[in-house]
């Protein structure tokens, strides 16, 4: 027993170390040259969308009549730099924390979901890889977007998979609201998820607990119904006299492709990770892990099916 106490503690060890190590290289790249940093015309064109004298005016010109994007980023920064300033610095700081709180979380996500090394390859692809660098330097609703998500699915895996706990409940509620306040494919995954919550339901009470959950989810999110409403009836910004052009056939092989970095390297680990996966049984074993791979995947290309779909049929 004392050796295989030993045994554990080392393994205990090492993976908080191999954690520490990743969130020390995410940090050291998302503050690589920080004081120069310089804001892209995304966040110059959120910043001029400030200079109003009341949030609420900030509200109707900044975001309902010249923005598609929901009004919860645009509030923050009216306060945040109301406070710090609008210098790059100042305005990047709390995207980049988030950027750093995602890995984290992203390895309890992992953890909770499958095992310690699926966490640990996780947060280290968060942690360095170019996109989620990249987003977590630009103060914009795309890593805000993937810290409140991380957190959101956090609390509601926690809810069904450890206990059904009213707090965890609360907090999945919580960060389900603010995804709607975040960005509208953030919101478009809050639903996927609180959708997906229904078959995993088993008695009357978990499911009154629930779809009360979801009711309330809608009571926070009614404040801003109109905004959406409004901004869903101007369109976006493709289309005849737009700058986006549609996404092609290709995109989903293109997005991927950008994720893994371009490289060839990065093509054949994801290859060899799934035919190790396949060839040990680990993936087409029908049991929890098959059933969490199957969820997972369509919460990651269920945005892509839906955002391509509406891109193509109405506006990129």
């Amino acid at each position: 027993m004392r050796f295989f106490s030993r045994d554990i503690n080392k393994t205990i060890d090492t993976n908080n170390i191999l954690l520490l190590i990743i969130l020390v290289a995410g940090i050291i790249l998302r503050f690589w040259n920080y004081n120069n940093i310089q804001f892209m015309h995304d966040e110059l064109s959120a910043l001029s969308r400030l200079q109003f004298d009341s949030i609420g005016d900030v509200i109707k010109y900044g975001v309902m009549l010249g923005d598609t994007h929901p009004a919860g980023i645009q509030v923050f920064l009216y306060y945040w730099s109301s406070l710090f300033g609008t210098s790059e610095m100042a305005v990047k700081l709390p995207f980049i924390v988030s950027g750093i709180i995602s890995i984290w979380v992203s390895y309890k996500v992992g953890k909770l979901w499958f095992d310690e090394t699926t966490g640990l390859l996780t947060a280290a692809m968060i942690a360095s890889t170019q996109f989620f660098v990249m987003y977590s330097q630009i103060a914009r609703p795309y890593v805000s977007g993937l810290v409140i998500s991380l957190l959101m699915v956090y609390y509601w895996s926690l809810y069904f998979y450890k206990k059904r706990k009213i707090l965890y409940l609360a907090l999945f509620v919580l960060f389900a609201a603010l995804s709607a306040y975040n960005h509208h494919f953030s919101l478009l995954f809050a639903a996927i998820v609180g959708f997906s919550g229904l078959f995993l339901l088993k008695d009357k009470s978990n499911t009154i607990a629930y779809l009360t959950a979801g009711v309330f989810i809608f009571i926070l999110y009614l404040p801003h119904l109109g905004i959406f409403v409004s901004q869903l009836s101007q369109g976006g910004i493709g289309g005849e006299g737009g700058w986006l052009a549609k996404p092609k056939p290709t995109f989903i092989f293109e997005y991927v492709d950008y994720l893994l970095q371009f490289s060839i390297w990065g093509w054949l680990t994801l290859i060899g990770v799934v035919l190790f996966n396949i060839i040990t049984g680990k993936i087409v074993r029908y049991d929890k892990g098959l059933s969490n791979r199957m969820l997972l995947l369509s919460r990651f290309l269920l945005p892509i099916i839906i955002g391509y779909g509406y891109s193509v049929l109405r506006n990129p």
